[in-house]
């Protein structure tokens, strides 16, 4: 729709696929039916197969989580072989035959209801867990006895981005919730809505009642805030962390619910007013609270601080800030101790504190260089903790501080036929375009040659830092390809703390690009791979920078996936919670941020006194198939052969304008000039009119995502394919393959996993010529 079109802070913008923002009309479902049988007859044949048919041997290994303790009883997450949801096992101890508490697979017939939050009333006789349909953001709360393993009746529906916080009696337990949305779908169909969600609730459940019985404990209209809620150990206190963006930053109200439980919301007291820091409890003494904050410490520290007598901010520090490594992680233990992790160059260390002062214990020898989750209690004086890298699949280590607290092997997690002394794992430094030294770790087996095939996967957002972890699909490549695996720990997410975050957001954004791409040239110049031979791959915020280096510098790479990727950034705030992400990609809004999400576009943009004048440097007849309903269009099958476009647009051909988009909030005019210089949809170039070819590009979504709605994918692939892929020198496919029942990723069944692992490795294998071994 050539008409469609937003005035934004005095600059006109063309959205021309505004039609595909709405998933469930015909027109929609139609081209999506067509762009997938264009994907697959591109995807499918021998090496799909034989991929997939690896995929499915390897893993036939048990996956197990890092238990916890429950009571005197231990539980844990496992999956056996193909299943396709992890099952919750207890045992009485160490060495007892665990039992099935609660088994996922059984919830629907395809394996794709999958378990989100799991937590345990303080007396271990109750077991609050929520279920995800498809894998929808949505979710319902339910309550097992975990005495007779038999649901308690009534459930809460409407929850969402919610934590459960069980009153110390068992009686019940708080969660967050919205309001009712789209009552006439079923709670499957809500996962593919795109409306906003807003107006996040605090309700206490009272077990075995109704969720209209449910009593409201806090909400505020004229926000827009989300709640974090935790009680404490002793049972005295309901905390909440108010949120208004994915910053780490919060306010931070209490409740004495020991006192004023049934009047929660006439005693709520405000601690921190102010959205500055974040705030993690770890334990408390009465009102002497212990807690991990970033406040004055962009690498974090532990301080303490009486919330009856003290006006916050002001503490006493505990754990000072480290001078160069992150403290991402402190639980109590064993009453006086806490387990602390730093990240130390994106690698984790595991140490032993005292509580009161901070003083170290003794450190706790991991097994290599990689990353650890740990479950502890102050009330329990053992716990657990899971150590895994790029090849070790996961070692779990009890640690028993009565005798001594050292170490322990619990479990071993093994592949079949892997042995982890088979590869090596280096970490090397390299510099981006502004001279800052990025971490990148390069994988590989130790007998592969190089230059070899390479896959360089980055994010760079939201203070999420990519840490060692094992993935077999990771494996695969390395095992099956001789491939190498590179991870670029580019600016955005947390490796060094809130500094190396805020370096890559907002008007920064661009130096996680600089950095995605310097990578690339690092590699191609080491001889590490060839530009032919790399291929890149991100997902959600990595989708996006996948998509922006494209954008930018398409020459770098052989092959592009991006999966889920935030495509569409003047738009990105008015779907779902998308608002919330405007702390890390500014206001499109703002007409400053919109100048950096949109201004590096295909043609010559000034900008003047607060005002741009677009100067197109092309002006040509090109195909306009991608922006018509698919009533009106030919065979998609042309799309991917460039003399069939050629040909047929000489008699079907229309002017083109160009747009631009980018991160930011698109409302706010100082962050709109930010993200219009990035956005990938308004961004991408035409190589008929000087731009250079694309890479063969791969654009992955799924109908259930209520995230990143598939939208921004749709949207930017439409773009792709008309603007770029109806040019002579674009030889090589721009595709889009869109999964059903599937969400953002969180809780995809086994079986979809490795059908999409196959799909996409089937894919670069014929993009870039690398060959399966046989």
């Amino acid at each position: 729709d050539e008409g469609q079109s937003d005035v934004l802070h005095g600059v006109e913008v063309k959205d021309p696929y505004r039609w595909l923002e709405d998933p469930d009309s015909e027109e929609t479902r139609t081209w999506v039916d067509a762009e997938n049988e264009l994907s697959r007859s591109y995807i499918r044949g021998d090496v799909r197969e034989d991929v997939l048919s690896e995929l499915k041997k390897m893993n036939d290994y048990e996956k197990v989580g890092c238990p916890f303790k429950v009571g005197d009883a231990i539980m844990f997450m496992k999956k056996d072989g193909q299943q396709n949801q992890h099952v919750l096992y207890r045992q009485d101890d160490l060495t007892s035959e665990p039992v099935v508490v609660l088994d996922p697979n059984k919830f629907s017939e395809d394996g794709t209801a999958s378990l989100g939050e799991v937590e345990p009333s303080y007396d271990g006789n109750m077991l609050a867990f929520s279920v995800s349909l498809s894998g929808s953001d949505w979710r319902s709360i339910h309550v097992l006895d975990l005495v007779s393993l038999e649901e308690i009746p009534g459930s809460c529906d409407w929850a969402r981005y919610t934590s459960i916080a069980w009153k110390k009696d068992g009686s019940g337990f708080y969660y967050c919730r919205y309001p009712a949305v789209d009552e006439d779908k079923t709670a499957e169909e809500r996962g593919t809505s795109t409306a906003e969600v807003k107006n996040q609730m605090v309700y206490f459940h009272q077990v075995g009642s109704s969720q209209e019985q449910d009593r409201l404990i806090y909400e505020d209209p004229t926000t827009d805030w989300n709640f974090r809620l935790t009680t404490t150990d002793d049972g005295k206190y309901l905390l909440i962390g108010v949120t208004q963006s994915c910053a780490p930053q919060e306010k931070l109200q209490l409740v004495n619910i020991e006192q004023h439980f049934g009047s929660e919301s006439e005693h709520m007291v405000v601690l921190i007013d102010d959205f500055e820091a974040v705030y993690h409890y770890i334990a408390n003494d009465a009102s002497l609270f212990y807690v991990r904050t970033n406040r004055d410490a962009p690498r974090n520290q532990i301080v303490r601080i009486d919330v009856e007598k003290e006006v916050l901010p002001s503490w006493t520090p505990v754990l000072g800030e480290h001078p160069s490594d992150v403290l991402v992680h402190a639980e109590a233990a064993d009453g006086d101790k806490m387990v602390v992790v730093y990240q130390r160059d994106v690698k984790h260390v595991l140490e032993l504190r005292q509580l009161q002062d901070g003083a170290l214990i003794r450190p706790l020898q991991l097994p290599d260089l990689g990353c650890v989750s740990i479950n502890s209690r102050r009330r329990h004086s053992d716990f657990f903790f899971r150590f895994t890298s790029f090849v070790h699949p996961g070692s779990i280590f009890h640690v028993d501080l009565k005798e001594r607290g050292e170490p322990k092997l619990y479990k071993e997690v093994t592949v079949p036929d892997h042995d982890p002394v088979e590869y090596a794992t280096e970490q090397v430094f390299y510099e981006s375009k502004d001279g800052t030294k990025i971490p990148m770790f390069i994988v590989k087996k130790k007998l592969v040659s190089l230059p070899a095939p390479c896959q360089l996967y980055g994010y760079g957002g939201f203070m999420i830092s990519i840490s060692p972890s094992f993935s077999l699909t990771n494996l695969i490549w390395m095992r099956c390809f001789n491939g190498v695996l590179c991870i670029a720990n580019i600016r955005g997410g947390d490796e060094y703390g809130e500094a190396w975050h805020n370096a890559g957001i907002i008007e920064k954004k661009q130096n996680c690009f600089d950095d995605f791409q310097a990578a690339a040239r690092y590699l191609v110049s080491s001889n590490v791979t060839t530009a032919k031979q790399l291929w890149i791959l991100g997902g959600s915020n990595g989708g996006l920078l996948v998509g922006a280096c494209i954008n930018q510098r398409p020459e770098l790479f052989g092959a592009a996936v991006a999966a889920v990727g935030v495509m569409d950034m003047l738009r990105f705030h008015k779907f779902g919670i998308g608002r919330f992400w405007t702390s890390d990609f500014g206001n499109p809004d703002d007409p400053e941020h919109f100048k950096s999400i949109y201004v590096r576009g295909r043609g010559r943009r000034r900008w003047r006194d607060g005002h741009v004048e677009i100067s197109q440097i092309w002006n040509r007849e090109i195909l306009d198939i991608r922006r018509k309903p698919p009533s009106e269009k030919t065979d998609p099958k042309i799309l991917y052969s460039p003399l069939k476009l050629l040909r047929y647009s000489q008699t079907h051909a229309k002017n083109a304008i160009p747009i631009d988009e980018q991160f930011g909030n698109p409302d706010d005019p100082e962050h709109f000039k930010s993200i219009y210089a990035y956005s990938p949809l308004h961004n991408v170039s035409d190589p008929a009119a000087g731009g250079k070819p694309y890479p063969p590009t791969l654009l992955t979504t799924a109908d259930h995502d209520d995230r990143v709605a598939p939208l921004h994918s749709y949207k930017y692939a439409a773009e792709l394919q008309h603007r770029a892929g109806t040019s002579a020198t674009q030889t090589a496919p721009l595709l889009l393959l869109v999964d059903t029942k599937a969400g953002h990723g969180a809780g995809k069944p086994t079986s979809k996993q490795l059908e999409e692992a196959a799909d996409r490795f089937a894919f670069v294998s014929k993009a870039t010529g690398c060959p399966l071994l046989s």
